[in-house]
């Protein structure tokens, strides 16, 4: 069940950390 929440949490902050990136890549252009 560790496993699970600690993949999950990592994904989210994979996805997060893209979010960003294009928030910032826009904010750019």
């Amino acid at each position: 069940m560790g496993h699970i929440l600690a993949r999950s949490l990592r994904a989210s902050y994979v996805h997060a950390e893209l979010f960003l990136i294009v928030l910032r890549w826009l904010l750019i252009v």
